[in-house]
Order: C-alpha cells, then structure tokens, then sequence
C-alpha cells in the first residue's frame, strides 16, 4: 500500500480504505446511505416545488427567493432542485399579435395557399415590402444591452435617456433575394403614412426602382400587409396595374377576400429580421435630429449584406409550414 500511495501521491490510508471498500462492495462507489442526510433536496421538497410551479410559473410569483422562503430552505438549494433534480428552465416572456380563433383560421388556410403558390422557389420573386417608425432616441433592450466591468458602474452611467414624445420618422423598404434591398423611403417629417401618401410613394419612389432594376418581362410579386394604408381598392388597383401579379389584403372586415395572413409579422421578413437588424446598427446610439437619424439609417441599410436578406427570404417558405404546423396560431422558429 506504500508504494501504491507513493506511485499515486496519495496517503496509505486512502489506499487501504478503496481497497477495502472495493472488498466488499465489489464497486468504488460511494456506500448506499453514507455521507451526510440530505435537508433541502428532499423528495418532499421537490413535489412542493412542482406543485407551486405547477399552480402558477410565473417567476415573479414564484421566485427562487420567494419559493426558498416558503418551504424553509436557500435560494440557490430552490435553483438546484428545479434545474438539477426536476429539469426546469426558465422561459422568457415573448410578444405576439392578438390571435383570435378567426385569424387562427385564416392565418392557416391563406399560408397554406401561399405555400402552395410559392413552392418550388418561387417565394424568391416576391419583393417584401413593409413601414416600421423609428424615432431618435438609443435602442434599448434591459435583457441583453448590458455593460461589463470589474467595479460598479455608476447609475449615471448606466442610464439609456428616454423623453415622453421623441421624435420619430417612418421609413419605408423593400427586400427581393435577387435584387436585395430597395432604397429607403422616408414618409415626409410630420405626416403619417395614408392611402395617399403610399400610392405617391409607390408612383414616385417604388414603382421608378423597380422599372430600373427589374427585367421588362421579369416575373415577380409584390407583398405588403394587411396596414390601414394598403387597404383602399384604388391602392390595390394601382398595384396590379403595375406589378405582374400581387398578393392582396382585405379590403374590409366585410369584403376579407385577401390573400395576405392577417396579424401576422413573423411571415414577413420585413419584420421579423431586416427591420431588427437596421434598428440595432443604425439606433445603437442617440441621434440629435431626424437628420441625424435618417442619415444612420441609409448607412447602416447600406452595410446590410446580400446574404442576410437572402437568408431572410428563404426564411419565408419555412415560416409558412411552420405557421401550417401551429394551425394558426403562434410558432417559435429554432
């Protein structure tokens, strides 16, 4: 046994008591039963845990502090016996359009159709269009903007400045997977997008860049969303004149004939990766002025590369099945 403890760096008595312990349990594994009685992760414990989860998962509600207190035992002994003994994860919260059972069905019956449609890679001809505000204060997500040092960071240093109404400019774009990106459209500073003021746009802006950039007899469609702006027939109309071919929004509630999935901003690529991507480069910081704002804005859309909104785009096809797949109703994409 010395020379094993020698060979090994280890005292003779640790030799001498696995050797033992391997004689009669025929295992090096710790005895059934020996070390110290367990306290806090107890199978009595883990039950109440599930129960009150189980009640209600709500982490404010239920909260590793909260919890520990309840049944008497630390916070971090809570943490081990949901993430170790019962295998919980914490999810976040995450935003979503209302859904009703009748735009459930729509969504599911016209994705359907557009899967349909666009099969075959066909959904790389369809130019995704769409409006997002932006105003010129620094973007700001508590979540993941956050700041790493080794001491305190002052408050003062820590605060992202908001005001009540900052002022705002609505930017309107485009993405094809051929073509990328269309120029960026800023909706004069103090008016709001109407059905006026779109069509101006589309006759003066959108529908010129298209005539440059696609091929006379080039097959492609134009999308847009079910906004209060797109709606008016003469838009529509203005639209299939001069696109060759289009999918439609509802009209009204009444005359809902569209083709276009109501409440539905995770089908658009628009919203749910380019508009993301533009905001966390070109609103990384405070901006002084509209001015100021538009100009980050055109330079970060700029850098914005082929490959990302080609990626984008093949996205759509996916999302669709997905959406199929959730009958409707809400859908995470892994």
């Amino acid at each position: 046994m010395r020379d094993i403890g020698e060979l090994l760096d280890v005292p003779k008595s640790t030799v001498h008591n696995v050797i033992a312990r391997f004689k009669e349990t025929g295992t090096n594994e710790r005895r059934a039963g020996s070390g110290r009685p367990r306290t806090a992760r107890t199978v009595r414990n883990m039950r109440r845990i599930i129960a009150r989860i189980g009640r209600n998962p709500n982490s404010r509600k239920n909260s590793l502090r909260k919890m520990g207190k309840a049944l008497g035992i630390g916070r971090m002994s809570v943490r081990r016996i949901i993430v170790n003994d019962i295998g919980a994860k914490s999810r976040k919260k995450a935003r979503g359009q209302s859904l009703n059972e009748n735009s459930r069905q729509k969504r599911l019956d016209r994705c359907k159709r557009l899967k349909q449609r666009f099969c075959a890679g066909r959904h790389r001809k369809i130019l995704f269009t769409d409006e997002k505000l932006f105003d010129v204060e620094q973007s700001f997500n508590p979540q993941n903007h956050r700041d790493w040092s080794v001491k305190p960071l002052p408050l003062e240093q820590r605060i992202v400045a908001r005001q009540q109404k900052p002022k705002q400019v609505m930017v309107w774009a485009g993405v094809h997977w051929k073509y990328g990106k269309t120029p960026l459209v800023f909706v004069p500073d103090g008016q709001r997008m109407d059905g006026k003021i779109y069509r101006d746009m589309l006759e003066n802006s959108v529908f010129p860049w298209v005539g440059r950039t696609f091929q006379s007899k080039e097959g492609w469609t134009f999308q847009q969303d079910g906004a209060p702006s797109h709606k008016a027939e003469e838009t529509q109309v203005m639209i299939g004149t001069n696109c060759p071919s289009f999918i439609s929004v509802d009209i009204s509630p009444k005359r809902a004939n569209g083709e276009w999935p109501p409440s539905s901003p995770d089908l658009s690529p628009m919203d749910y990766s380019i508009w993301g991507i533009l905001q966390e480069e070109a609103c990384s910081n405070p901006h002084q002025s509209v001015q100021a704002l538009k100009e980050s804005l055109i330079k970060a859309w700029d850098k914005i590369p082929l490959e990302t909104v080609q990626k984008a785009v093949d996205d759509f096809p996916k999302r669709l099945s997905m959406c199929i797949g959730a009958k409707g109703g809400y859908f995470e994409k892994k």
